[in-house]
């Protein structure tokens, strides 16, 4: 078996496979792949690398390392920032939720010390798009080990004993 890529639609960097026992030829006159794509043939590993897994199932995010004459799928790393950065969102927005209901807890408490702080976390929420450095990255993991600081506390454990002092 082998895994054929090719770019679909023709003419854009989107990358596409199959994994079949078909020649590209007969893909191509069978009509699943357009006559003019362009392809990439690799050997299917059952037990491919993790990396390799990735590839697969984020196909979205690849592309071939040369648009004329691949030789393999790369990571679009622009495009797999993009992806970490929505889910980053969509954490900042559970944590922001979360503070400003301890927020408002710490007003009714007249704990104005500590409506200051959460002040603090939650702008530090708002910036992390913007504090985001994915300059060093040169890989995938790097991409994937980029992880933002104001996402790593427990909000939670972090201002639930501070209601009872």
């Amino acid at each position: 078996m082998n895994v054929v890529y090719f770019n679909s639609p023709v003419g854009t960097n989107k990358v596409a496979y199959t994994i079949t026992d078909k020649t590209v030829e007969e893909l191509k006159q069978e009509g699943v792949i357009d006559a003019e794509a362009t392809t990439l043939v690799k050997l299917h590993d059952e037990n491919m690398k993790a990396e390799e897994y990735a590839k697969h199932v984020h196909i979205d995010k690849v592309v071939f390392d040369d648009a004329t004459n691949p030789t393999d799928i790369v990571f679009d790393l622009e495009l797999l920032q993009a992806y970490y950065l929505d889910i980053f969102k969509q954490l900042r927005g559970h944590a922001l939720k979360m503070l400003d209901a301890f927020q408002t807890r710490a007003l009714v408490a007249n704990k104005t010390d500590l409506v200051a702080e959460i002040e603090a976390d939650k702008q530090a929420l708002r910036d992390m798009p913007d504090n985001l450095d994915y300059t060093a990255c040169t890989t995938a993991v790097d991409v994937a080990r980029t992880y933002p600081q104001a996402l790593m506390v427990d909000y939670e454990e972090k201002y639930t004993a501070r209601f009872s002092e």
